[in-house]
């Protein structure tokens, strides 16, 4: 009987992967964990943030609301985020506010948390891990802009 390959670690794939092991270690010691149940809202559109979030185990939706400010998460789903992708980079990144509700969509669902104070701890004591971690972050985000764009032109097309 063949063996079966086990998956890899949310840590070893994703945006942790791409940290050498030395500073994915050190990151994932500094972050809080924080888990989460089906239906809770994580981030919520138009909120101030300060944190960026890495998905250990579960599923999260993410979601827009229309301009009157009601929700329909099936009608206004944009992506779901699963183990070893994060969320919450745009306001990590630019201090905007949020650009969309992210939901728990599992019971148990865990993320690691970066804040910003431990951000910058961590920026002057090892700023090469957050070189690592900033070129890891502009890296997916270029791959969840290439989805998006040719998500945009399939649903353009006659």
């Amino acid at each position: 009987m063949p063996a079966v390959s086990a998956s890899p670690e949310p840590a070893e794939a994703g945006l942790l992967a791409a940290l050498i092991p030395a500073h994915r270690e050190a990151l994932i010691e500094k972050m809080a964990l924080s888990a989460f149940d089906q239906g809770d809202c994580v981030l919520r559109q138009g909120d101030e943030g300060n944190t960026l979030y890495v998905v250990r185990s579960g599923r999260f939706a993410v979601t827009m609301r229309d301009a009157e400010g009601g929700s329909d998460p099936e009608a206004t789903r944009l992506a779901t985020i699963e183990p070893g992708q994060c969320f919450g980079e745009l306001t990590f990144i630019t201090n905007r506010p949020r650009s969309a509700d992210v939901i728990a969509v599992e019971n148990g669902s865990e993320c690691w948390v970066l804040d910003r104070n431990t951000y910058e701890l961590i920026l002057a004591d090892n700023p090469r891990l957050i070189v690592g971690l900033l070129t890891a972050i502009l890296t997916d985000l270029g791959g969840k802009l290439t989805q998006i764009s040719h998500q945009y032109v399939l649903t353009d097309l006659p």
